[in-house]
């Protein structure tokens, strides 16, 4: 067969770092997938649309699944309340006409041969107008939080 290298690689390899293999005389990458970004906590109102797009990134091209709590969320093709779409860089979950009981931990997760991983957002329906109930706060502050004014006695 000549001089060249051949690697026969087995159908399923995990925890590959990135790296460049000769396979049959070629070259290819293998990427563990990563999440360009993260999804943010969202609220919403009764009736409203919601879309959930995330991009990501990984070779060979990871699988695309979608949960909500535990579950995971089939796209029906003939339905029109939820519609899942994935391309080569963008995952997104578009539900329409939200309802109480469609608020919940929304989670993503990407898998390739390389790897898993997972990004998540909690998705809130309420009927009492933008930013939620009164009185509901965070219970969390971002790392990056800064205040916006300095109290001073002067």
């Amino acid at each position: 067969m000549g001089d060249k290298n051949y690697v026969v690689l087995p159908p399923r390899v995990r925890a590959i770092p990135i790296s460049d293999l000769t396979i049959f005389g070629g070259t290819e990458k293998y990427e563990i997938p990563e999440f360009v970004g993260r999804l943010e906590d969202q609220t919403y109102l009764n009736g409203d649309n919601f879309v959930l797009r995330i991009g990501y990134k990984g070779c060979p091209e990871p699988l695309v699944q979608w949960y909500k709590g535990q579950q995971p969320i089939i796209s029906d093709p003939d339905s029109t309340k939820i519609v899942i779409t994935a391309d080569s860089a963008y995952a997104q979950l578009a539900l329409f006409n939200a309802q109480r009981e469609d608020g919940g931990f929304y989670n993503c997760r990407i898998e390739n041969a390389n790897g898993v991983r997972e990004t998540g957002c909690h998705i809130f329906i309420t009927n009492d107008g933008p930013g939620g109930p009164r009185g509901m706060q965070r219970s969390y502050r971002s790392v990056l939080y800064t205040p916006s004014q300095r109290y001073s006695r002067y």
